[in-house]
């Protein structure tokens, strides 16, 4: 879900057995062109859809596997979202969310050197995009409140500037232990 130009969808697809299904989801029409124009899609599983927010067009459980990768922060209701991406992943299925963690020293310092960069005339789009996209993160405390009450069980790991949220949906086989 929001798979942009969908570099990591492709990449997922590439690495699966034949006959598995990969689905890239994303608002932005322009950025599902761009993957498009990158990629045959609709040969060996490889599909792009353009979906608004928060539904998600496909039925409960659909999915085994329901992966964001920085994007929850660019969702206007990332609680919605998050409960749709619940709702389309079958009983023992994985969800896995990944995104900019504003409360990281990496991600704190990064938004002073972009500042800096800035002053002196020097910050590409780059810079003041990301600096943007790590304001705008949801705060792991935030986070921790919406899986809650969604009422999704969750564990959640940091890298140097980023956090992973990992569930598995109860009722099922999981898919990945």
């Amino acid at each position: 879900m929001g798979c942009g130009a969908a570099f990591s969808t492709m990449s997922i697809a590439e690495s699966l057995r034949n006959g598995t299904t990969v689905v890239g989801c994303d608002i932005d029409f322009t950025l599902l062109q761009l993957a498009a124009d990158r990629h045959v899609t609709g040969r060996g599983g490889f599909h792009l859809i353009c979906s608004g927010e928060p539904g998600l067009a496909f039925p409960d459980g659909a999915f085994d596997v329901v992966f964001s990768e920085g994007a929850l922060h660019h969702i206007d209701n990332a609680a919605e979202a998050l409960k749709e991406m619940w709702r389309v992943l079958r009983p023992g299925g994985l969800l896995l969310i990944v995104d900019l963690n504003p409360d990281a020293v990496a991600a704190k310092l990064f938004i002073i050197y972009a500042k800096i960069k800035k002053l002196l005339g020097l910050a590409t789009p780059g810079d003041t995009a990301l600096a943007h996209s790590i304001k705008e993160a949801l705060t792991p405390s935030t986070a921790k409140v919406m899986f809650s009450h969604a009422g999704i069980p969750f564990s959640a790991s940091a890298t140097i500037a980023s956090i992973r949220y990992r569930a598995i949906k109860p009722g099922g086989k999981p898919i990945i232990k």
